[in-house]
């Protein structure tokens, strides 16, 4: 029985300091299949439900890390992870890590003009 089905694929990077011209040095925390939920937000302030990411397995990630999702569709998100659970499904008892995601956003794809 598969209740959730890992059809996007998503990339986690995590800040490692800075390089001698003082730009930021990232390593690649995960890397591999995932769901991705889309959030709600609302303009009022009333009603917020940010985007969650389901990992397969039990995947060490901290706050602040940075995430890149594909989409099944080809649409590209990314954000930042705000926190982290740990969880077991409860009718397979499968250990999946769920990821909520802050500053949610839609990464453009720029591409090259060069003739």
């Amino acid at each position: 029985m598969e209740l959730i089905k890992f059809d996007d694929t998503c990339k986690v990077l995590r800040g490692n300091g800075y390089d001698e011209w003082d730009n930021p040095i990232q390593e690649e925390v995960y890397s591999g299949k995932c769901r991705y939920q889309q959030g709600v937000q609302a303009y009022i302030g009333i009603s917020q439900r940010n985007s969650v990411l389901f990992l397969d397995g039990d995947v060490r990630l901290s706050e602040n890390d940075t995430v890149s999702v594909v989409l099944s569709n080809g649409v590209e998100r990314g954000g930042n992870v705000k926190t982290v659970r740990n969880i077991e499904m409860p009718l397979t008892h499968k250990r999946m890590t769920r990821i909520e995601i802050i500053h949610d956003t839609e990464i453009e794809i720029k591409q090259s003009t060069e003739k």
